[in-house]
């Protein structure tokens, strides 16, 4: 009986995760797939300046 009980509130609570989880994916997908690939090639390029600057510096040093 015990067995059983953990098992629902296991069940439940992975479900009660898992809505949850859906529910807020679902208040962020307003940004649609090329607006979250233009983002992810400008921090790729911010990145790419940074290593650039880190370069810089060191082979000044």
């Amino acid at each position: 009986m015990q067995k059983k009980s953990l098992t629902l509130l296991g069940v439940v609570l992975a479900w009660i995760v898992i809505l949850s989880f859906l529910f807020f994916h679902s208040q962020n997908d307003e940004k649609t797939l090329a607006e979250s690939m233009d983002e992810t090639k400008k921090e790729k390029q911010k990145v790419e300046v940074y290593l650039n600057e880190g370069r810089l510096l060191s082979s000044e040093n």
